[in-house]
């Protein structure tokens, strides 16, 4: 029971902390031994982790440092299981039952900080604040990572998760990958994996590499749908689905969404909702069917912070430049455009290029702030206009060096060719 309750590297962590609480209280080794009678090699062995005391020995040394260390059995087991049904509620998105279960736990921290499900706990206490709050801190997940070899697997997993997930937030994708890609040679929970695929292709995504974003999103959908998450799955079919927009597999994309219709509901999750038929929208866009593309998304009152650019987008598709800059200026009349970092940009830049007015000194900063994280942009077609409308920019101010060193950063950041007048 004992060792499936806590794993026993983490005795090694537990050791590590002794060791600096009684130096921090100045007790010296024979000290800290003659307070506790016992031998002086015992509690060596014992920081060096070279052999661990029984349990209750374990307590009493923790005693000689006023801390009372929890080895109630039946009481830990019962803290585990609220982790787990945190884990579970977090991932299903069941938001009473996560706030139910953090409640307990934190109700419980005394006991559980000097416990044997220390780590468990801190754990649980990241994934809560970064994946519920994101509340991100990255003091405590480097504190956290120095006992990274003493986890056990599952433990591992949970870090590497949880430390993606925060890089991905703070849009350190790279970093992101980093972490996230540990978990793919961990043998752990099922749902933790699938997590991680979901964030691995999203990342990918904010790369522009289709390729590995296609395959991180096939394998997320399939564990997602195993897993029987509805919502998640959903949102993984709607990514891959973007993703096949993405590299012309229209009919690939078509079949997604076509099934997806079939089992969603607006009024129960009116964002997936939402991008579901953004996606239908788009799809004809792409294709050069304007007009339709102009129907299916008008005909569902979207409100949303891309509704007013997707339309004028396909405004200017459809040569009616005037009704584009409608658009674009009706949706900065939007508070929730404007206080939005991207696409209060966006929005600007597109109607300095659909006006072919650049006289704003801030359209080269926007242009550049935009640039230089493009992780924040939702796609590729996103960012090629951003790099477009500089390009244009640099020309009507006949700064023809700058264009072309543009045009060369873009071919080296796509490997595409991106080209301008002169």
């Amino acid at each position: 029971m004992k060792e499936q309750l806590y794993a026993k590297l983490n005795l090694r962590i537990i050791a590590s902390e002794f060791k600096e609480i009684r130096l921090q209280k100045g007790y010296s080794l024979r000290g800290i031994a003659d307070a506790a009678n016992l031998s002086h090699v015992i509690i060596s062995d014992f920081e060096n982790g070279r052999n661990y005391p029984n349990l209750e020995t374990l307590v009493l040394l923790f005693k000689q440092l006023d801390i009372d260390f929890c080895i109630d059995t039946v009481l830990l087991t019962s803290y585990k299981n609220t982790i787990d049904l945190l884990y579970e509620a977090i991932y299903y998105k069941y938001p009473d039952q996560v706030k139910k279960q953090c409640e307990v736990l934190m109700k419980a921290e005394p006991i559980l900080k000097n416990s044997l499900l220390e780590i468990d706990y801190q754990l649980a206490r990241l994934t809560f604040a970064i994946s519920v709050k994101n509340a991100i801190d990255f003091e405590k997940i480097h504190a956290l990572e120095r006992y990274y070899d003493f986890f056990s697997e599952k433990q591992k997993q949970v870090f590497n998760l949880i430390t993606g997930a925060a890089y991905f937030k703070k849009e350190k994708i790279e970093k992101a990958i980093d972490y996230l890609k540990r978990n793919m040679t961990i043998y752990g929970v099922h749902k933790a994996h699938a997590l991680t695929l979901s964030y691995l292709a999203n990342s990918y995504i904010k790369l522009f590499h289709h390729t590995n974003a296609l395959y991180y999103a096939k394998e997320a959908s399939s564990f997602h749908g195993e897993n029987a998450s509805f919502v998640r799955k959903i949102s993984s079919d709607l990514t891959l689905a973007k993703l096949y927009i993405e590299i012309a597999q229209y009919q690939e994309a078509q079949k997604i969404i076509s099934s997806i219709e079939l089992t969603i509901e607006g009024e129960e999750h009116p964002t997936l909702y939402q991008e579901m038929w953004f996606l239908k929208a788009y799809i004809e866009y792409r294709k050069g069917n304007y007009k339709l593309a102009l129907k299916q998304y008008q005909n569902r009152h979207f409100n949303v912070v891309y509704s007013h650019l997707f339309e004028a987008f396909i405004f200017v598709q459809m040569k009616q430049i005037d009704e584009a800059v409608k658009r674009l200026e009706k949706g900065l009349s939007k508070e929730y455009v404007i206080k939005d970092f991207v696409y209060s940009r966006m929005y600007r830049i597109a109607l300095a290029h659909f006006n072919g007015i650049y006289e704003d000194q801030h359209t080269e900063e926007w242009c550049l702030e935009l640039l230089n994280v493009p992780q924040r942009l939702p796609d590729f077609h996103h960012y090629r206009f951003v790099f477009e409308s500089l390009l244009k920019y640099y020309e009507t101010q006949e700064d023809f060096e700058k264009a072309y060193k543009l045009a060369k950063e873009y071919i080296r950041r796509t490997g595409k060719t991106l080209l301008f007048e002169k």
